[in-house]
């Protein structure tokens, strides 16, 4: 019993020997028992085998009757159902309990039902019939009944279809006939369509009402199976058994009965397990679950009967730990209970002992303790608060300088009250009323003054669009330097305007991103055959083939700058495919430190298998529920962000998480937090996008559907919508770089359709893999192309170059 799962206790010593000798007895006896009635047969219990058992019993009862009566198809078509598809249709038997009800009244009247056969009519002209019959029969009873002419002639008219006189009884016997042939009808259609699709065969009146009847005990079951929750451990054990053969459903049902008296022992043991008091928590549910799976206890419980000699000195061994120095104490108490081997045991205690005196060593010795890992991180946590200190001195330096020039400025002699610029400047923003002045007015009145518009010197940066840009501002240089950011979203005619406003420009941009769309613009038709005749013909023709500014930046001979180091993804593995393909392998990931290694994969393929339907995938819709419910489960959830490449799957994947919200309160407040999270300055919320807007965001984890797959047929397209059009490549390369940590890729693209898929062609230029825009550098006679490296993000400031300044381009 020294390798045993026992607990040490201070006052377990206590306790007689004979004590421990009785209780290991009764666990001993009732592991005997327990494992008499161990099946293969008995599915897995949950939290309470006694109560599952009798649950289960009771259900397997109530199935028996059922497995005899019902056809293995229908039994495996149900089994397998959801439990959606169940309740619709018992939603849709119980809808009908009034036709069931005229079936289960009897046969159909023979001499109208030989009338009817020879002469059927269909459900519409049975409810015209019916409807006559039923207004007749309203008035028929009634003295006034002699002036409703128009009745009478409608069900007479019903009546001689039979042979019959227009009565009371005749009226009422074809009524109950047609109510008799419209409830089979029904029924017939409702065993048709949803019980048995395809099922063609002629239905007697008791072959129906016995397949009505079966299924209706059937619905009730499967419900009551989904709905109990003592049955859930075995829910799926049933469905199961029920798509199998006959074997597996008599092993289920004598595995149900049987789990009465089984969950009944197994609750027992774990009693006397725990009433023993010799066995540690840990050790106690790990054989709890083992039990419940259907594993025996007994030999285990027979040994540790034979070793109970051995129980008084292990509990005893307490006293001896007590004794010992604290370090070494918990080295020989935990290879006490992992009852390890006394070479193993021994070395264990060394390293504890050399690791204690070490620690002695260090608080000896000052020159070691300064070299203390715990003094290091204080002094770079020291160095960081320096760092925010003097960023907000050298802050609030230049807002003095600042306010002291805007002072000197707009301020009188003596300090106290507006000078004339100042007052001018007041008197053009405080405008009110009818008088107001528009911001174009504002900037327009003061381009006339000495010296510059003060307004300026107090607004010194302005931020805004191209188009506002050029209605606000005049077209004069107005500004030291503009700077368009993203440009490769820019359309170059709104660029234009707004060169003319600044004596520089920087511009900074990804040619390998996406371009600005033109949803709403008709393309330009121009002759290929026609060349151009001079220099600025060739000009022109390549401008009118640029999409955006960046482009056409790139056919310029101005500076450029380029980033080669990429910031974002904290392993290179998620930059790989980009530097590869977009970037020739020269951007550098930034290596992150070893101890902060992350214990998954950076890239994570989970194939789905769904199928692509009506431009949606459910199937993988339901697979990122799971996921993002996975991330935010954890202790410290990431950022997530979720992109797919159409609107029908982003409302899909956002309908699935709106459900399972709905149905879990706890990862409903997971979700709401995720979505309005905020990061270190900026929004980083959980988000899901079409593959057209997701440029410009990034999260720790990127969850991308796919989307495409297979149609129910089994046929896989390779059509990948917007991929596969114009500036394809650059959507590609902004969708597989905005994770952080890890992309968890959701497909149901079939394993031998990417496999089999051609090498993927190198892209030289901002045109590859599908993009319409070209740059010109290969058509300019006149210049040299400039050697470019592609860019990992557009923020470092471009270098000068000797010579008169000129547009500038950071790339």
């Amino acid at each position: 019993m020294a390798r045993g799962p026992r607990r040490g206790a201070r006052h377990v010593p206590a306790t007689p020997l004979a004590t421990y000798r009785e209780r290991l007895s009764a666990v001993d006896s009732a592991a005997r028992d327990a494992d008499a009635l161990v099946s293969p047969d008995v599915p897995v219990f949950g939290a309470d085998p006694r109560a599952e058992g009798a649950a289960r019993a009771a259900f397997a009862e109530k199935l028996a009757p059922l497995l005899e009566s019902a056809r293995p198809d229908v039994l495996a078509r149900w089994g397998s159902a959801t439990p959606d598809a169940v309740q619709a249709a018992r939603t849709q038997l119980d809808g009908l309990a009034a036709q069931r009800q005229a079936l289960a009244e009897g046969p159909l009247d023979a001499e109208l039902a030989l009338v009817h056969r020879e002469q059927p009519q269909a459900l519409s002209v049975l409810a015209t019939a019916m409807a006559a019959l039923g207004s007749y029969l309203e008035i028929a009873r009634k003295w006034y009944a002699f002036f409703y002419f128009a009745r009478k002639t409608g069900a007479r008219r019903v009546l001689q279809q039979f042979g019959l006189t227009l009565s009371i009884l005749a009226a009422e016997r074809v009524t109950r006939f047609f109510t008799g042939v419209k409830a089979r009808a029904l029924l017939t259609e409702y065993h048709r369509t949803t019980l048995v699709p395809g099922d063609t065969a002629t239905l007697t009146d008791e072959s129906l009402s016995q397949t009505l009847r079966t299924h209706a005990a059937l619905f009730e079951l499967l419900q009551e199976l989904e709905r109990t929750p003592l049955l859930a451990s075995c829910r799926d054990a049933v469905r199961a058994a029920l798509t199998a053969d006959a074997e597996a459903r008599a092993a289920l049902l004598a595995g149900l009965r049987l789990s009465a008296a089984r969950g009944d022992a197994v609750a027992r043991l774990e009693a006397r397990l725990t009433e023993a008091g010799l066995f540690s928590a840990s050790w106690l549910d790990s054989r709890s679950r083992g039990l419940r799976s259907g594993e025996r206890l007994a030999s285990v419980t027979t040994a540790l009967v034979s070793r109970l000699p051995t129980v008084e000195g292990l509990l005893r061994m307490r006293a001896v730990l007590t004794g010992m120095p604290p370090a070494l104490e918990s080295a020989v108490e935990r290879l006490a209970r992992q009852g390890a081997e006394a070479e193993a045991g021994w070395r264990a205690v060394l390293k504890a002992t050399l690791a204690a005196e070490a620690s002695a060593r260090l608080k000896e010795a000052p020159a070691l303790q300064r070299i203390d890992a715990e003094r290091v991180r204080t002094t770079h946590s020291h160095y960081r608060v320096l760092e925010e200190k003097k960023r907000v001195l050298v802050r609030d330096a230049l807002v003095h300088r600042w306010t002291q020039r805007q002072r000197e400025r707009l301020l009188a002699g003596t300090g106290g009250r507006l000078n004339g610029q100042g007052a001018e400047l007041r008197r053009r923003l405080m405008l009110r009323g009818e008088r107001a002045l528009r911001v174009r007015q504002v900037i327009a009145t003061g381009q006339g003054i000495e010296g510059g518009d003060p307004l300026f010197d107090v607004r010194p940066v302005w931020m805004a669009s191209p188009q506002t840009v050029a209605q606000i501002f005049p077209r004069r240089p107005i500004f030291d330097v503009v700077i368009f950011d993203e440009s490769s979203q820019c359309r170059l005619e709104e660029a234009l305007p707004v060169l003319t406003r600044a004596h520089r420009v920087v511009i900074a941009g990804d040619p390998k991103q996406l371009p600005p769309t033109r949803f709403f613009e008709s393309a330009v038709v121009q002759n290929a055959e026609q060349e151009a005749e001079s220099e600025q013909g060739l000009f022109e023709e390549q401008q009118s083939e640029v999409e955006d500014l960046l482009s056409a930046a790139l056919n310029l001979d101005i500076d450029q700058c380029y980033l080669d180091v990429h910031y974002r993804s904290q392993n290179a593995d998620l930059i790989a495919f980009s530097n590869d393909h977009f970037y020739d392998k020269r951007l550098q990931a930034i290596p992150a430190h070893p101890s902060h290694s992350v214990p998954h994969a950076p890239l994570r393929l989970l194939p789905v298998g769904g199928t692509y339907e009506k431009r949606a995938n459910l199937v993988e819709a339901r697979a990122v529920g799971s996921l993002v419910k996975e991330l935010l489960s954890r202790p410290q959830p990431p950022s997530i962000g979720i992109a797919c490449f159409n609107l029908t799957q982003r409302d899909a994947i956002n309908d699935v998480l709106d459900e399972m919200a709905a149905s879990d309160a706890s990862f409903a407040a997971r979700l709401a937090e995720a979505r309005v999270r905020r990061g270190s300055g900026s929004f980083e919320g959980l988000f899901v996008k079409n593959l057209e807007n997701v440029q410009g965001d990034e999260r720790d984890h990127l969850i991308i559907s796919t989307t495409y797959g297979p149609d129910r047929h089994g046929r896989f397209y390779r059509r990948f919508g917007p991929l596969g059009s114009a500036g394809g490549g650059r959507r590609l390369n902004v969708l597989v770089t905005r994770a952080r940590e890890q992309i968890h890729l959701v497909t149901s693209i079939p394993r031998e359709s990417y496999q089999s898929a051609p090498p993927w062609k190198r892209a030289g230029s901002p045109t590859a893999a599908g993009s319409s825009s070209r740059t010109c550098a290969s058509r300019r006679p006149w210049n040299r192309p400039t050697p470019r490296r592609p860019a990992a993000n557009p923020r470092t400031p471009c270098p000068r170059r000797r010579g008169p300044p000129r547009q500038r381009r950071c790339s």
